[in-house]
């Protein structure tokens, strides 16, 4: 056990160095990365759940899943404990990422997935909203004012 430990040790510290060399020599442009494909990458993974994880309460119903790091991870239909401006923020940085990691995009999709269900998500906040505080019969008579 203890030849093992240096030698996890230094395979972890040399895949961190390769990783970040990596993207540190990805070419800066004015346009350059606001995350980094690595950030993204993470963030897929914290911000999507393991389905055959059964005491996640974020695989219950019907999620989409999607390829993250080489794992299907599921899509949580609903985020609580995050604030409706987290999650445009969330929905912004995986945009973002779309163009930063486009290869890994084009190839699963995964990031606009993502930003698309916070997107729905919010939509669903706001409709709620209203629903709730009883403004749908005001939101109905506007609109049938403004599109006539």
């Amino acid at each position: 056990m203890s030849i093992l430990r240096p030698a996890l040790l230094s395979f972890i510290a040399f895949t961190t160095t390769v990783a970040f060399c990596q993207q540190a020599s990805m070419p800066k442009t004015d346009s350059s990365p606001q995350f980094g494909f690595l950030k993204c990458r993470a963030d897929a993974q914290k911000w999507t759940a393991d389905p055959f994880d059964k005491t996640d309460p974020r695989t219950l119903g019907a999620n989409p899943a999607k390829m993250v790091n080489g794992q299907f991870r599921v899509i949580p239909t609903i985020t609580p404990h995050v604030t409706v401006r987290g999650l445009l923020e969330r929905a912004h940085e995986m945009e973002v990422c779309t163009a930063e990691d486009e290869e890994f995009e084009k190839q699963y999709a995964t990031y606009s997935a993502i930003a698309k269900t916070y997107e729905q998500e919010v939509s669903y906040r706001y409709q709620l909203f209203v629903i709730r505080h009883h403004l749908d019969g005001q939101f109905v008579k506007e609109d049938e004012e403004d599109n006539k």
